[in-house]
């Protein structure tokens, strides 16, 4: 899947096998698309030495628990979808998504701030969940 401008991009995609049909980020549009090939490449390497295979059924439950544990969240929050109906009692802001922010460049950063090293910093925090 490829996209050649910005408008190609699909902005109303949900992934259909979730009930609750929140609209897709750019983690759940890149989930959706690459996710399974993603996921059997890193069960098969995390498991090659205990000689366990996941079957397709296995690899779907996988998918479907990641997206619904993980991206999920990633996409509603991108999207402003609110956890609860009606006004939230209380704020998160230890999510994923809280925490890799903190890493973005604000507009007032000193010069010697790089924004590649923050993305890298960001980057490790996004790993060391996924992989939690």
């Amino acid at each position: 899947m490829s996209w050649q401008d910005e408008e190609d991009i699909p902005i109303d995609e949900t992934l259909a096998e979730q009930p609750f049909k929140i609209k897709l980020s750019s983690a759940g549009l890149i989930y959706k698309y690459y996710g399974k090939e993603i996921l059997k490449r890193i069960l098969a390497e995390s498991f090659k030495e205990v000689s366990f295979s996941f079957t397709e059924v296995d690899h779907e439950k996988v998918y479907q628990k990641l997206y619904k544990n993980f991206i999920l969240e990633i996409d509603a929050k991108d999207n402003g979808v609110n956890p609860s109906k009606g006004e939230e009692r209380y704020y998160i802001n230890t999510s994923l998504g809280s925490r890799v922010s903190r890493y973005n460049k604000p507009w007032n950063a000193p010069e010697y701030v790089d924004q590649n090293n923050q993305f890298k910093r960001a980057m490790k925090i996004a790993e060391e969940e996924l992989h939690w």
